[in-house]
């Protein structure tokens, strides 16, 4: 197995990398939330990367907040959603993490 991890726009990382043999994981900015334009990524980004996942070569898997704008731009692919805690979150003694609500994301069967 080989990893690559960079630190460059989306659109130059799948570019450089898509084969029938890569895997990418992907956890873009939170789309219709308080994170709006975060890092500056705009509603045309998200578009963007939608759009680039529909002719990717390998495969991906990416991470979302659940979110009705989302279901629309990934509509044809396997949309599977989930609870989770957040882990970098604070809490005091004796309390939870609020759950999460997000969307796992795919171009593959993910198995159980």
């Amino acid at each position: 197995m080989h990893v690559n991890i960079d630190c460059l726009d989306f659109r130059e990382c799948i570019k450089n990398w898509d084969t029938e043999q890569t895997l990418f994981f992907l956890d873009p900015p939170y789309m219709d939330s308080v994170s709006k334009g975060y890092y500056g990524f705009t509603d045309r980004d998200h578009a963007d990367l939608a759009g680039l996942l529909t002719n990717v070569k390998g495969k991906w898997l990416m991470t979302y907040n659940d979110s009705e704008s989302l279901h629309e731009l990934y509509k044809n692919f396997r949309i599977q959603r989930i609870s989770s805690s957040l882990a970098s979150q604070k809490v005091s003694r004796g309390t939870h993490r609020v759950p999460l609500k997000q969307l796992l994301i795919s171009n593959f069967e993910i198995g159980e």
